[in-house]
């Protein structure tokens, strides 16, 4: 049986716009499942971030 960590669905993707700029977007618990990994310590709800960035 998986741990409730690994059962928590994760997707993230990071991609290449141009040479220089980049893309990344990350969604945590994708499936939106509440678990708690210790007694009354809950995990977040369905969180997700967008990045974009410049490198040389």
């Amino acid at each position: 049986m998986l741990s409730p960590i690994a059962r928590a669905a994760l997707l993230a993707f990071r991609g290449s716009a141009t040479k220089t700029w980049y893309v990344a977007a990350q969604i945590q618990n994708l499936l939106n499942k509440d678990y708690e990994t210790a007694y009354s310590y809950n995990s977040p709800r369905r969180g997700a971030h967008v990045t974009t960035g410049w490198q040389q």
